[in-house]
């Protein structure tokens, strides 16, 4: 027990700097040194209750409100928002677009025969992806391609030889006034077949731009998309493609879109059919048709011949402007940041600092609590010490009457004469009793 003894003797400077710290009140600390408003006026004891309780509403308030705005802007960056801004440009000049001309008919009807029909849809389908083709019916129709064109099959290069050609599309071509033909088209090979295209990215020619506004300024063709070469076996089968090939593709990073506004309008009178006729020569057209065995006969007029196969086609730009649209993040890490360093500078006046006041309050808080737990623990175990220490010292109830017993009278005073004359008084520190030792002989 005198090593317990000692032990919480030693303890007691830790207990004082532990109650010194319990002690301490940090709200009202923190309220005096922090830079945010409001705190202080709520711990101002020289003023009334009243005014410290409006002070502590409103203080709530605006610290409520600054909360909830500080978690919208952080749902607001989380749900990654975009921007959008729209300008527009106003030139003199502008870049023409290319433009690609296709026939929805892939293959003259006038130059294969019903057998290169039935094998062409097979090639088709296959081309397409239709898993219902079986490996030998692809046997067979390359087979017949080969013994026809006696080498390598090609579908792209045996598609030019009996696909649309420029030369029987293109009956009339203008280019700002001046004239153009077949020559100024390129061919590419596309799901479309044969496919020409004006203004395209050609090493051989510059990119066109159009100079004024109208269509006196852009692209006129007159085409002739022969519908009476068409294969009505092989459109159905591009038909079937259409309700195939129907994909979601990715939105792209950067791209240009032209917003076409077309217009139609059939050819009006008798008269203005034979003008046009004598103009293009289409008569010659016309009996080619029928003379190559197309879907036509004599019996059809020149103003349905017309109606029918040809298309006049203007395509230019009608305002020399274009618009720029661009769409960006709305809201970045720093724009974050700065939001929210208003949402605190406007409700509670802080700054990027007063975060740091309010995280070492915090964390003195937690020392604080701690430093409480502890010399509650100490008390404890103070008071344990104690009562075992006190129980230990405790005498039995019969030791204890027995010395009771054997004592002698309580007297204020006792004087004992011996026989040599000598006396000797003792004394004991107890409010009562007097204990006399005698030297010598009783």
């Amino acid at each position: 027990y005198p090593d317990a003894i000692m032990m919480n003797t030693d303890s007691s400077n830790d207990s004082d700097e532990n109650n010194s710290l319990a002690s301490f009140d940090l709200e009202e600390h923190f309220a005096n040194v922090t830079s945010c408003h409001g705190m202080i006026h709520i711990f101002d004891h020289k003023t009334s209750f009243l005014r410290r309780y409006v002070w502590g509403i409103a203080t709530f308030v605006a610290c409520t409100a600054c909360i909830i705005g500080c978690v919208q802007l952080l749902h607001t960056l989380l749900s990654h928002p975009t921007n959008i801004s729209v300008k527009i440009h106003h030139t003199n000049k502008m870049l023409f677009p290319a433009v690609t001309l296709c026939n929805f008919n892939q293959i003259s009807r006038t130059l294969i025969s019903h057998q290169d029909i039935r094998h062409l849809n097979t090639v088709l389908g296959a081309y397409n992806h239709d898993h219902t083709i079986t490996k030998n019916v692809l046997k067979d129709t390359e087979d017949y391609f080969k013994s026809k064109i006696h080498g390598h099959f090609d579908f792209s290069q045996y598609n030019k030889e009996i696909g649309l050609q420029k030369e029987d599309l293109i009956l009339s071509c203008t280019w700002n006034g001046q004239k153009c033909g077949p020559k100024n088209f390129t061919r590419i090979f596309t799901s479309y077949g044969n496919c020409y295209t004006f203004n395209g990215d050609s090493a051989n020619q510059a990119l066109l731009q159009q100079q004024g506004r109208g269509a006196a300024h852009g692209l006129s063709l007159i085409l002739n998309i022969e519908q009476y070469k068409y294969t009505p076996e092989l459109m159905l089968a591009r038909y079937r493609e259409q309700g195939k090939n129907l994909s979601s593709c990715p939105e792209v990073c950067e791209r240009v879109e032209y917003v076409p506004q077309v217009s139609y309008a059939k050819i009006p009178a008798k008269i203005m059919a034979e003008e046009i006729a004598l103009k293009y020569d289409l008569y010659k057209v016309q009996q080619r048709a029928i003379a190559e065995g197309g879907l036509i006969d004599n019996s059809t007029s020149v103003k349905q011949f017309i109606r029918d196969n040809l298309v006049f086609l203007d395509v230019f730009f009608k305002n020399l402007y274009n618009t720029t649209t661009t769409q960006g993040r709305g809201s970045s890490f720093s724009q974050f940041l700065s939001n929210v360093g208003g949402q605190i500078g406007l409700f509670i006046g802080g700054s990027f600092l007063s975060l740091l006041e309010i995280v070492e309050y915090i964390y003195d808080k937690l020392a604080q609590q701690r430093s409480r737990y502890r010399h509650k623990t100490s008390q404890i175990e103070k008071a344990e010490w104690k009562k075992r220490y006190e129980s230990s010292m405790v005498i039995p109830k019969a030791i204890d009457d027995g010395i009771k017993a054997n004592r002698p009278p309580p007297y204020e005073r006792t004087l004992i004469q011996t026989d040599d004359g000598d006396s000797t008084e003792g004394f004991l520190n107890g409010p009562k009793y007097v204990y006399v030792h005698k030297v010598g002989k009783e």
